[in-house]
């Protein structure tokens, strides 16, 4: 996905967003069959489009579409899939940082470091990636590299926000999908 994503933003004057709304729509598409094949129409599928559900969970979704957009504009300067993913790894403290706040997680010491020691990590790499010294190849762009990290900043807040919503469900997943 990261890899077609790059080739198709850097040579297309496709609008960024538009993966993401037929990956929406495929999305959508399977749920529902899913829905409709395991719990019928009433149970289901009626539950699966529930307004009042989706209206709830408006604001992670939208949190999940920033995040896309945010991707696929570092995509679109010029951001090789490596660094996506490997800038992408700044997700997991914000995450773990956020959850604290949010949801009231504890973690122990021993994770906290393992969480630095990936995020230091992830940090030189970009950064070897963004400032390259004088005789080696292209550098990533600077405004690309904070694209990624700011989407992978509101990917944990979406993640987060859904998880609070979700927690008191007693319907399927792929329902509440």
């Amino acid at each position: 996905r990261t890899l077609v994503l790059q080739k198709a933003l850097q040579v297309t004057v496709i609008n960024s967003t538009s993966l993401g709304l037929v990956c929406y729509i495929c999305g959508c598409v399977v749920a529902s069959l899913m829905s409709l094949k395991s719990h019928g129409t009433d149970d289901g599928l009626r539950a699966a489009w529930d307004l009042q559900k989706i209206w709830h969970c408006l604001p992670a979704a939208f949190l999940f579409s920033l995040a896309t957009a945010l991707g696929n504009m570092a995509f679109a300067e010029g951001l090789t899939s490596a660094l996506f993913v490997v800038l992408g790894k700044f997700y997991t403290p914000v995450a773990a940082l956020a959850a604290r706040f949010i949801l009231g997680k504890f973690y122990m010491w021993l994770e906290w470091f393992a969480l630095m020691i990936l995020t230091l990590a992830s940090a030189t790499f970009g950064y070897l990636q963004a400032f390259p010294k004088e005789d080696s190849g292209t550098s990533a762009p600077v405004s690309a590299v904070l694209l990624v990290l700011a989407s992978a900043a509101v990917s944990a807040s979406g993640s987060l926000v859904t998880e609070r919503i979700l927690k008191g469900e007693v319907a399927p997943f792929h329902i509440q999908k």
